[in-house]
């Protein structure tokens, strides 16, 4: 077997070894024992070399081979020599083997004899003797372990003595590009240069942009040389450098896009003065809000911000952003409730008939785990929402050539300032008690939290809940959709990008055919008894006068990672396909994308009475949207001949 060819090639010293018994335990007279048994080994090996190599000779290895031979002879004679040539390298390893164990047995016997005399096991003795070659490997290694661990220790104990010798005096010695220095008595003031002051303020999270800070400090060194300087005096007293630095720096005015311009009361006022006066405000929440109004007022140093850009937008300015609570009444004049959420805000209708979408923007605060939206993507939503609301004022103009109504028309878009509206925090909690809420509870944000509200009118309800009654009624549905995409991609060279279930409303109509304009050509659309809007262009892209409205995805990679099979899932990873990352270029396809996505919903997700024949149209009609470039080329498709009609072309 396998075992036993191995066994005969163990070297003579290992298969020796492994015979030893239990008796051959470390002791003076087992010592000297094993000595002569490893010497008569050594001699008998020794011995038997020598008798093989005489052997050899006596043979006549080397005599030449007779004249005249048979094949069968020439055969025995090759033989020969490749034994001979086996025997001779046999001879030489056993040879060179012999001596490599007498060193090996000398120098364990020297390491034996060393050692003082304990008591091992059978195990350690026959593992040591075994793995000869292995055992001085690891004792080798031992060593270079050993002197690496040594210097460590020197090394170590080098820099303890070099802290040992340190004192508050050598600390105290830093350059003048540091933090203050450790060394400066109490009370003396601080000296700090611009590289020292910028080191100071990133070591305290205070800013990010290093460069702007430099330059905003050497052009205020420039304009305010004879004045006084910045830092404050130290004040007397135990303080530690923590403390020193964090008064200097509250002692430097606050560089921040928003910041409140509050009346600054006279220094010697009486602080008993203004507890009084504390105490004498009205705790109403009317006269709160006017308070807050007239002192909180917004403060815009850059023009050209991102949410100067928007409050232009709104038609608003620094002087007129107020509170939620105020812009809630001037919507709602009775109840409120709340209808929806999403992922940055959340959806109340008043009982006026007035939804409103309200997202916070530009804040530190998480929202709902995410970042909060910026002033610059709030601008381009609204920017789309007011060219969608124009299409429907384009119905009145007989030189239009592009109208239609199928977007949700935008009343009012404001900017808002905190805290949130208790009416709204009330509704919030009733619709969190049906359990129906996902988000978190928006009372934690910050008082001074700016907000965007969008109030529109009331588009129904949405398809993830309503109920659909007929093939009739879904085909309806798909291609009053199918015309506002369209008209969009036509006007204002639109993608919607989001268009999911939740983001298509649906209310019952008496109305019998709607009207929409596609380049000059009217179509006149049967509805079936159902109006259809579309909401929420949080990702949507569309080209304006100013240029183009478009929200970055590339900034949001979690879109593109849902589950694997997963329609809206896999429409997210199309659009960015067909896009190839570039979300401010025009891609109509991405509309048809999410046709093909509302069929597979509408085909998966809802339940409406259908035939075997209407539900095969369905299927093939979702297989041909992934094939159109645009929603206009799906007006056309077979599915919706007959639904539509076309008047006159101007």
């Amino acid at each position: 077997g396998t075992s036993r060819r191995g066994a005969a090639r163990m070297p003579r010293c290992a298969s020796d070894d492994r015979r030893w018994s239990s008796a051959d335990v470390p002791g003076e007279a087992s010592t000297r024992a094993r000595r002569e048994r490893r010497e008569r080994r050594v001699s008998n090996a020794t011995t038997t070399a020598t008798t093989a190599s005489d052997a050899d000779e006596r043979d006549g290895r080397g005599r030449p081979p007779r004249a005249t031979t048979t094949t069968g002879t020439r055969a025995n004679e090759t033989n020969d020599a490749t034994t001979t040539a086996r025997d001779d390298a046999r001879g030489e390893a056993n040879a060179r083997g012999l001596e490599i164990v007498r060193e090996a047995l000398e120098a364990a016997d020297a390491a034996t004899d060393a050692k003082p005399t304990t008591t091992t096991t059978t195990a350690a003795t026959v593992g040591k003797r075994t793995f000869v070659f292995k055992s001085r490997n690891k004792l080798f290694r031992n060593a270079k372990a050993e002197r690496e661990h040594r210097a460590r220790l020197a090394k170590l104990a080098e820099s303890r003595a070099f802290f040992d010798d340190v004192d508050d005096e050598s600390l105290a010695e830093e350059s003048e590009e540091a933090t203050p220095k450790r060394g400066a008595a109490m009370g003396d003031r601080l000296v700090m240069s611009p590289n020292g002051l910028i080191e100071a303020l990133q070591g305290l999270g205070l800013v990010d942009n290093a460069p702007e800070l430099r330059a905003k400090m050497e052009t205020k060194r420039r304009e305010s040389t004879a004045a006084a300087p910045r830092a404050e005096t130290l004040p007397s007293g135990r303080e530690n450098a923590f403390d020193r630095v964090s008064n200097w720096v509250s002692s430097l005015p606050v560089f921040t896009p928003l910041k409140e311009d509050v009346a600054v009361e006279s220094r010697g006022e009486n602080r008993k003065d203004e507890e009084d006066e504390e105490e004498s405000i009205a705790e109403t929440e009317d006269e709160l809000e006017s308070l807050n109004e007239d002192v909180e007022r917004l403060v815009i140093d850059d023009e050209c911000s991102p949410l100067a850009a928007l409050l232009r937008a709104c038609d608003q300015n620094e002087q007129n952003v107020g509170s939620m609570s105020s812009l809630i009444k001037s919507y709602v004049k009775h109840g409120v409730k709340k209808i929806g959420e999403g992922t940055y805000g959340e959806a109340y209708r008043g009982e006026d008939g007035v939804v409103m979408k309200i997202v916070p923007m530009g804040g530190d605060a998480l929202v709902n785990g995410e970042v909060q939206m910026g002033p610059g993507e709030i601008r381009s939503e609204t920017s789309i929402l007011k060219a969608l609301t124009a299409l429907r004022d384009h119905e009145a103009d007989e030189n239009a050539k592009n109208f239609t109504d199928g977007f949700i028309r935008l009343l009012d878009a404001s900017v808002c300032r905190g805290p949130y509206s208790k009416k709204l925090l009330e509704a919030w909690d009733k619709y969190a008690s049906t359990g129906a809420s996902e988000n978190e509870k928006p009372d934690g944000l910050p008082s001074n939290q700016l907000y965007i509200s969008f109030a529109c009118d009331d588009g129904g309800t949405d398809l993830e809940h309503f109920e659909l009654r007929s093939m009739t009624e879904t085909v309806a549905m798909l291609f009053q959709i199918v015309v506002a995409l369209s008209v969009a991609e036509e006007a204002s060279q639109f993608e919607h990008r989001d268009l999911h279930w939740g983001n298509v409303l649906i209310k019952r109509t008496r109305t019998k055919q709607k009207r929409a304009k596609l380049n000059g050509v009217e179509l006149n659309i049967q509805t079936s008894g159902l109006d259809v809007t579309i909401i929420d262009f949080t990702l949507s892209r569309l080209t304006t006068e100013d240029g183009d409205a478009f929200c970055d995805l590339n900034a949001d990679p979690e879109l593109f990672a849902g589950p694997k099979g997963h329609c809206q899932s896999e429409t997210y990873r199309r659009m960015k396909r067909v896009t190839k990352g570039k979300w401010n270029k025009y891609c109509p396809k991405t509309n048809a994308l999410w046709l093909h996505y509302l069929a597979d919903t509408v085909l998966e997700q809802k339940d409406f009475n259908v035939t075997a024949e209407d539900k095969q149209r369905l299927v093939a009609f979702r297989k041909r949207a992934l094939d159109y470039k645009s929603a206009g080329e799906i007006v056309f498709d077979e599915l919706f001949s007959g639904i539509w009609t076309s008047g006159k072309k101007n």
